[in-house]
């Protein structure tokens, strides 16, 4: 996960992910729309995207952005939405790219209007993605070849980069920690054994105390 100044329309990726709300002026989504004949809009007008909490809608760019996708994901009424509820649409935006085994895809919805600092909206994103898309294969046998990885996801800023770059820096160490003990409750007994775990511990760093 990086972070790039970049214009919505100019930035270059497979898909781009931006939030809608109902409530509020879409303004980056408006311009964009302009450019796509109106679908948009018209998606609006005939209720088959509403913008509903985590309800997404896929537009084809018909070749005029770098993006060849842009994938609206409802965000509800602005009034109602909450940190925990932008956790959730970064959980969702990440499942939708997996589930449509696309590599690559940029978004700005650690953006997003709200009280909370870029800090924590940053990192709420960052950590509920690397957690959406984990999955756990080391016994897998079948279908192997079936399992989609998302490579790079990309965060629009374009104020406050040092800070969003440090934040995902945290965010993705919480996060990976998650997920290897993920990896440790996954195991079967058999392997994950307390003399494994005990061997685990030791090789922790030692600021880290750990009591065996």
């Amino acid at each position: 996960i990086t972070v790039q100044k970049t214009k919505i329309e100019e930035t270059k990726t497979s898909v781009l992910i931006l939030g809608y709300w109902q409530d509020q002026p879409n303004k980056d989504i408006e311009k964009l729309d302009k450019q796509l004949n109106n679908t948009i809009q018209h998606s609006v007008k005939n209720k088959e995207f509403t913008g509903d909490i985590y309800q997404t809608k896929t537009f084809s760019t018909l070749g005029k952005f770098p993006f060849y996708q842009l994938i609206l994901i409802g965000l509800g009424k602005q009034t109602e939405f909450d940190i925990e509820k932008l956790r959730n649409v970064a959980a969702t935006a990440a499942l939708t790219i997996k589930n449509n085994t696309v590599k690559h895809y940029a978004t700005n919805i650690h953006a997003t209007t709200l009280n909370d600092s870029i800090e924590d909206k940053t990192k709420a994103v960052v950590e509920a993605t690397i957690l959406a898309l984990y999955h756990f294969t080391d016994y897998k046998t079948v279908d192997r070849h079936k399992i989609h990885t998302v490579e790079t996801i990309t965060l629009i800023e374009t104020d406050n980069l040092p800070l969003v770059e440090k934040t995902i820096t945290t965010a993705t160490i919480i996060a990976q920690a998650t997920c290897f003990v993920r990896d440790m409750v996954n195991q079967p007994a058999s392997h994950m054994t307390p003399l494994t775990i005990a061997d685990i511990a030791q090789k922790l760093p030692k600021q880290i105390k750990v009591t065996i």
